[in-house]
């Protein structure tokens, strides 16, 4: 579903960007089986890239299992969160209803990855009621799900997922002058941090000088953030 997302890097760096027409890197489209609630926890799928860069992912939920709510899906390489791993992006799309894709950027700067090594997406839903889609017939043989307290393998199941790979382009970033937490957010990015406001630029003069926003709280936990920015650039 195209709509307009927030993504945050693990390193600091928001960014504010639309989803539409992804650049694929690779997918699983096949959805014949209800594979898993968010409720059971520890929920992540193993993926290769094919391409050298990515800035986001997707996520198809289960239709009629659940309520509307956030879904944050996180990247991470060299393992799983318990498996000595280290994230290197995360992005949430703040309001998934049952049966919609979940869809992230975490655009600017986009992550480097190697293609043909193993790298992890993590999922996570704020109120733990979506379900998600999947093929128990080992449709995409690059990757696995992982599931339930410990992240579990399944060596011949799949979500059905998708990564996005990194379109070239410019656009107006800013450096953060305030940060502010709200409804008891606790992962607001720094001050002084960079954000990407996803705004399409030629040159800085294209950009305003003031950029403000509020994003869904990082990591699918409560809250938002409200952020004001300064110092334009178009890169």
């Amino acid at each position: 579903m195209t709509r307009v997302l927030i993504g945050v890097f693990a390193a600091g760096l928001v960014s504010a960007a639309a989803v539409a027409q992804p650049c694929i890197d690779v997918e699983q489209r096949r959805e014949p089986v209800y594979m898993k609630g968010f409720a059971q926890r520890d929920c992540a799928q193993s993926f290769k890239p094919v391409k050298t860069r990515l800035e986001g992912a997707g996520l198809k939920t289960r239709p009629g299992i659940g309520v509307s709510g956030a879904v944050t899906i996180q990247l991470w390489k060299g393992g799983l969160p318990n498996a000595g791993g280290t994230m290197i992006a995360t992005g949430t799309d703040p309001q998934v209803l049952a049966g919609e894709w979940a869809e992230v950027k975490w655009t600017n700067g986009c992550v480097d990855v190697t293609p043909g090594v193993t790298y992890y997406l993590v999922f996570l839903n704020d109120n733990n009621t979506l379900g998600i889609q999947g093929d128990t017939a080992n449709p995409y043989p690059d990757g696995q799900v992982y599931a339930n307290p410990g992240f579990q393998p399944f060596p011949n199941f799949d979500y059905t997922f998708y990564t996005a790979c990194c379109i070239s382009r410019t656009t107006c970033k800013y450096t953060i002058r305030k940060s502010k937490s709200k409804g008891g957010c606790n992962a607001c990015p720094p001050v002084g941090g960079p954000i990407d406001s996803g705004i399409p630029c030629n040159n800085v003069q294209d950009c305003k000088k003031k950029f403000r926003t509020k994003i869904p709280c990082p990591n699918g936990q409560p809250g938002s953030c409200k952020i004001v920015a300064k110092g334009a650039a178009c890169t």
